[in-house]
């Protein structure tokens, strides 16, 4: 680390100090009385920070410069990411977020407010009044998990618990087995916004990826013998059976939904030939949702 203990008298000789974290530090910050700034998330966020640093140093030529020079540099990776052919996930993908007062902030203003992903819920460590506690949490990811959740050890095992095999948990809080000491792995700055991004495009085409072999039911069919006319894929379906389907496909996060819908159809079908049925059961459906921990 560059700094010491024995360099912290010189917090009150700063032209400016910023606060990394709200919880640790911006009392102390306060009572120096010099300006300081927290540290910034997003790329407004990040912006507006720089912008205003420049202010505070009389640099504010500078400040727009490397503002002007990051746009068209580092940040033009998010828009690559933001307006490709993947543009058409971000509003249709939920995320909830676990962590520190600055995280859950920065995290809903960058993901939420900029790149229009739907807050799913936000549970800031310490808990502000209205927020979900632990098992508030719990129970959400119990019932209808978003597709991102960012947090601790305690969701991932939440997450694990409920079977929800189609959210992707992306570590950002403490107690958890998490090191990010590599440099290139920020939640802050410009970096920081671009480096969040990726990692939920890549997890979004995992998610993708885990879906594209959509028809196992018929190579099952097939490896099994059956003719032509015993393929699953032209049975009539119980108006039960289509109701237990679409409830369970209602707990998904959306992008894995229509992938989804084919493969437990395929699998329905295959389970009512093998039963002998003529039409796919409500109970069947269940059945196969049971062995997908749907």
């Amino acid at each position: 680390y560059e700094a010491k203990l024995a360099d912290i008298p010189e917090l009150a000789r700063a032209q400016v100090n910023i606060v990394l974290y709200q919880e640790f530090g911006q009392t102390l910050a306060e009572t120096l009385g010099q300006p300081w700034l927290q540290a910034p998330m997003g790329m407004q966020g990040t912006t507006d920070f720089l912008l205003k640093l420049g202010e505070l140093l009389g640099t504010q030529e500078t400040a727009r410069a490397f503002v002007k020079q990051e746009k068209q540099t580092t940040l033009s990776a998010i828009w690559d990411l933001w307006k490709g052919p993947q543009s058409d996930w971000f509003p249709t993908t939920n995320f909830g977020i676990v962590g520190s007062r600055t995280y859950v902030a920065g995290f809903t203003a960058f993901l939420g407010d900029e790149l229009g992903m739907p807050v799913s819920f936000t549970s800031s460590r310490p808990l502000r009044s209205g927020e979900p506690d632990n098992e508030a949490v719990r129970q959400i990811l119990h019932s209808k998990p978003p597709a991102f959740v960012f947090g601790s050890i305690n969701e991932k095992i939440y997450l694990s618990e409920a079977g929800a095999k189609h959210t992707s948990f992306i570590p950002a809080a403490f107690p958890g087995p998490i090191v990010r000491r590599a440099v290139g792995t920020p939640f802050m700055g410009y970096r920081g916004a671009v480096y969040l991004l990726q990692e939920i495009v890549n997890r979004l085409y995992e998610t993708l990826f885990n879906f594209l072999p959509v028809d196992t039911g018929y190579a099952k069919a097939s490896q099994n013998g059956a003719g032509a006319s015993k393929q699953p894929g032209n049975l009539p379906w119980e108006a039960e059976a289509r109701v237990a389907l679409d409830d369970a496909l209602a707990r998904l996060p959306f992008l894995p939904r229509i992938s989804a819908s084919r493969e437990i159809q395929m699998q329905a079908e295959q389970a009512a030939l093998e039963a002998e049925l003529s039409q796919v059961t409500a109970e069947i459906v269940q059945q196969v949702l049971l062995k997908r921990n749907l």
